[in-house]
């Protein structure tokens, strides 16, 4: 234990006792959806100025209803620096957009000189993020610059490319430790401790599945002849297709074994002070909800999304635990009050990058 936690130690050579304290999350369907319902209808009738503060409405419900060992985060951003930092961003865009009025090239230089700024971007959204979440009133913190950034997100996603694949664990593992191994909970920092190995065990189980889909596919397009007359048969039709459907499976299949493993191995292997994070998460639950929520957005046109977010919610939580070694009281809170701009979560957010925790 590090001078940064102030609980109670155990004794000499005697291991703190464990206990779980599983994530809880309070939310219901019904609740978030009159909340994003008038957050949609303001933002619609506000030309997007409402956008803000519908950010942290929804995020203050999100946070306060999810509940560790009797106590609730906190989601602590103001609106208004989210809506300079959007300002900045839609303005940044905007111009981008219109550069192509001046030269047709403009757009894809600005585009490259945009490159080197990316983990910039990376840096202040996760700083962000961090900065305005709480739980028992001591904020998070992230720690990670610029080198960090550059070679999880710009140098290792090159290198992953070039050996047509063979470096993507590595690349995997190095943007988890990056995001969540550089937070802090106060001034305890959080550890990523998760090996290599394990990467490269789900990334081959992931290849070989989607190999084995395009085998199958593969396979039918040879078993089915032309017949005399030309065309293909309904036999041999209903091969392809059974070969096509093969293919499409083993993708959706390995796609979610990759997130659910990298999920585990991502929040599965972290450390604050004594403590250590449990995950718990399953292909077939995992599956069960994406096909839920796909369905219930097609059905309704989109507007199963407040169920599909909350149904998502609850599910990290459910899966999530906490195993505490001692006491959870003396997490010290950051010296450093630095306020962090939204104006790389909300870049980040446009372009649709996934950054988070």
């Amino acid at each position: 234990m590090d001078g940064t936690h102030q609980g109670a130690a155990p004794a000499a050579g005697e291991a703190a006792p464990a206990r779980v304290e599983p994530l809880r999350f309070h939310g219901d369907g019904w609740s978030y959806f009159r909340i994003w319902i008038v957050n949609l209808a303001l933002t619609v009738l506000t030309l997007g100025l409402w956008s803000p503060w519908a950010k942290v409405r929804a995020n203050r419900y999100l946070y306060g209803a999810t509940e560790l060992a009797g106590s609730r985060f906190a989601y602590l951003a103001s609106p208004w620096v989210i809506l300079r930092g959007r300002l900045v961003a839609l303005a940044v865009l905007g111009l981008w957009a219109l550069s192509g009025l001046a030269h047709p090239a403009l757009p894809w230089v600005l585009a490259l000189a945009f490159v080197p700024l990316l983990p910039w971007v990376v840096c202040r959204a996760l700083a962000f993020r961090a900065r305005n979440s709480a739980w028992r009133g001591v904020r998070f913190g992230f720690d990670g610059g610029y080198a960090g950034a550059f070679l999880a997100y710009l140098l290792w996603p090159f290198l992953a490319q070039i050996t047509l694949g063979i470096l993507v664990p590595v690349m995997l593992r190095e943007q988890d430790r990056f995001t969540v191994g550089q937070a802090r909970f106060g001034t305890t920092r959080i550890r990523h401790e998760a090996r290599l190995k394990p990467y490269y065990r789900l990334w081959g189980a992931a290849v070989a599945l989607g190999a084995a889909g395009f085998l199958a596919a593969l396979a039918a397009g040879f078993v089915v002849r032309p017949e005399p007359g030309g065309g293909v048969g309904p036999v041999g039709q209903a091969v392809v297709a059974l070969g096509a459907l093969a293919w499409l499976v083993a993708g959706i299949l390995a796609t979610a074994l990759v997130a659910v493993g990298r999920m585990n191995l991502r929040y599965g292997h972290l450390r604050i002070g004594p403590h250590r994070l449990r995950s718990g998460f399953r292909m077939g639950s995992f599956l069960r909800l994406q096909l839920v929520n796909v369905l219930g957005l097609v059905l309704t046109l989109g507007l199963f999304y407040p169920w599909a977010l909350v149904r998502t919610v609850r599910y990290l939580a459910d899966h999530l635990a906490l195993e505490a070694h001692g006491d959870l009281e003396g997490f010290v809170a950051g010296q450093r009050d630095e306020a962090v701009g939204a104006v790389g979560d909300e870049v980040g957010e446009a372009l649709g990058l996934e950054i988070g925790f």
